[in-house]
């Protein structure tokens, strides 16, 4: 298993966790701030009901990652004829190909 695969499934999940632990964080720390008419304190409290929902997006976002390593493990689901690894369906201007996540080949779905 290539350390690109893991970065191109997790690498996103991983970045919306860490910020929603920085949002939890310092939302807790703007809202113990002063009364809550001021924006500090409004905007904290927001920050602070934002980042637990921020955490629960990435877990739900790793776990799909995982159900596609897991499917193409098990040869189900959309594989790459070289390596076995899982693919990604993209679209461009010249029309829709597919692209392994592990070995990076690409392949059209024209022919």
């Amino acid at each position: 298993m290539r350390i690109s695969l893991l970065f191109n499934l997790f690498g996103k999940p991983a970045a919306l966790a860490a910020l929603g632990a920085v949002a939890l964080r310092q939302g807790e720390r703007l809202h113990a701030l002063g009364p809550p008419t001021e924006f500090p304190t409004i905007v904290g409290g927001v920050m602070a009901q934002l980042g637990p929902l921020l955490i629960g997006a990435a877990i739900v976002w790793a776990l799909w990652g995982v159900l596609r390593l897991l499917r193409a493990r098990a040869g189900r689901g959309i594989v790459c004829f070289t390596c076995g690894g899982p693919m990604h369906q993209r679209r461009n201007r010249w029309g829709a190909y597919q692209h392994c996540l592990n070995c990076g080949r690409n392949e059209s779905l024209r022919h």
